[in-house]
């Protein structure tokens, strides 16, 4: 099974639309499904993560689900371009300062690049930040890989 996560039911719409997802009222998270895809929204930030993912994973076999993290970013206009997607290939907690790295095994033309894991929203233009800037993936990835492989894991 794919699992489609996102923060906002605004990044969630176009998938639920797109792919007739139907919403799961007995979850008491946001979860919607149709057939093998899941969308399930973790709300913004990191706080609802660990406890979002550990209940959905009791309903589903861990080791035949992948996770697909999908969602807007913030970017510094030096590495990034507004309306232009990106794989992931690191991820760095801005409060920890821990690094993780997803892997990216399928050959693509998505252009790569890095983000932050940020606690707050950034307000001063996010000099201070390379690459791209969000509050949810480090936390998605901690969670996510407690339960499958890194090659189950991906972020645009």
């Amino acid at each position: 099974m794919q699992c489609i996560l996102s923060a906002l039911k605004a990044e969630s719409t176009p998938f639920i639309n797109y792919f007739k997802l139907k919403k799961i009222d007995s979850f008491p998270f946001p979860l919607y499904q149709n057939n093998n895809l899941s969308l399930l929204i973790v709300g913004v930030g990191k706080g609802k993560i660990e406890k979002t993912i550990s209940e959905f994973c009791k309903y589903h076999e861990t080791k035949k689900l992948q996770f697909f993290n999908i969602g807007i970013s913030g970017g510094n206009p030096e590495t990034s371009k507004i309306g232009k997607m990106y794989i992931i290939n690191k991820i760095v907690d801005d409060e920890t300062g821990r690094h993780f790295y997803p892997d990216i095994l399928v050959n693509n033309k998505i252009e790569e690049n890095c983000i932050t894991t940020v606690n707050e929203n950034i307000v001063d233009g996010g000099i201070n930040y390379k690459n791209l800037v969000d509050m949810e993936a480090s936390e998605i990835f901690k969670s996510c890989i407690k339960r499958v492989p890194t090659h189950q894991i991906s972020f645009l």
